[in-house]
């Protein structure tokens, strides 16, 4: 993780970006932990934000600030149980 990459997480807060069906980016913030140096959020199973992943797993995450650092990527829905809905984590690669 480089040094501005360093600082900007510590804010934990994240803009997640995910594709609509038209090709448009819809951003929202999020907050962040990071899992085995990956980016994770929680979010509600039934949420836009994963309704849109699973139709294009394309994402791209906006550390920090809406229009700063961004990281593009691959999500991957991780199911949590009923108890936090669900986990996406926002990586490069698919994350086990």
């Amino acid at each position: 993780m480089t040094p501005e990459l360093k600082r900007a997480v510590k804010r934990y807060r994240q803009w997640f970006g995910a594709y609509k069906k038209s090709g448009e980016l819809i951003k929202v913030q999020v907050w962040l932990t990071i899992n085995n140096g990956c980016i994770e959020f929680l979010t509600l199973d039934d949420s836009y934000k994963v309704k849109r992943i699973r139709r294009d797993p394309r994402t791209v995450c906006y550390i920090g600030d809406k229009e700063g650092l961004h990281i593009p990527g691959t999500a991957e829905i991780v199911m949590a149980g009923t108890q936090f809905g669900g986990c996406i984590a926002p990586t490069g690669r698919r994350s086990r």
